[in-house]
């Protein structure tokens, strides 16, 4: 990709192959990254994520 994007993405999926795949690939594309493997890292991450940046926090998971 040539253009860089820029924003908070919290993503979540238990299986580490595919978590660090997009990640790295969100990475690239200009995003900064919070990668969790449970909801409840996740939710505890977006708190305090949200609490410190104060902005939109883009959120990609799996629900089975």
């Amino acid at each position: 990709m040539n253009q860089k994007s820029e924003g908070l993405i919290l993503l979540v999926d238990d299986d580490p192959y595919v978590r660090d795949s997009i990640s790295s690939f969100l990475s690239e594309c200009g995003y900064s990254v919070i990668a969790c493997d449970n909801a409840i890292d996740a939710m505890a991450k977006l708190i305090v994520s949200f609490c410190r940046w104060r902005k939109t926090i883009n959120i990609i998971l799996k629900i089975r």
